[in-house]
């Protein structure tokens, strides 16, 4: 039994047996076995670096939908702010419509008798389908952020249960 002395002030002994226990008498069955489980390890590794490799790519796509999905809603939203913004500033020009005027000009132009078949009035009924319309568009540009949306979180899902399987959860 070989033993060291520690340089510490008390000088206590430190065994080291353990380094002279491990075996040198293995034999060729043992080695093999050994070298076997090894290249199996090896082996074993490489197919979770592959399978990592993959998932990796997987995370990136789902993440880079995440993004597209991302920028399409921000698009829509663009899109219903100025569809809004269209028809706030179509009601706002029926309702600033001077009726005494044109009622005033159609009388003048009665008592005159002159071109008065020529003179375009103002169609309220028209600008009530514009206004149907873009509530027609802002509905289905809302329909389009809500699928987006709902794809967007089966998404995040997706890239929750990828992380959590690598061991990553990174959120």
């Amino acid at each position: 039994m070989k033993k060291s002395q520690a340089s510490t002030s008390d000088s206590k002994e430190i065994i080291i047996d353990f380094l002279y226990d491990l075996p040198t008498n293995q034999t060729p069955e043992n080695l093999g076995r050994m070298s076997n489980s090894l290249t199996t390890l090896k082996h074993e590794i490489q197919h979770l670096q592959d399978i990592l490799i993959i998932q990796n790519s997987e995370i990136a796509k789902i993440e880079k939908k995440i993004h597209e999905s991302k920028q399409e809603n921000s698009i829509i939203k663009t899109k219903i702010n100025k569809a809004k913004l269209h028809s706030k500033q179509q009601s706002k020009a029926s309702l600033d419509y001077n009726f005494e005027e044109s009622f005033n000009r159609k009388e003048k132009l009665n008592k005159n008798c002159q071109f008065y078949d020529e003179i375009k009035t103002h169609k309220p009924k028209q600008l009530s389908t514009t206004s149907v319309e873009n509530e027609k568009r802002i509905d289905k540009l809302y329909r389009i952020m809500k699928k987006n949306n709902e794809e967007y979180t089966l998404l995040e899902k997706r890239l929750d249960v990828a992380e959590g399987l690598l061991g990553l959860k990174l959120r």
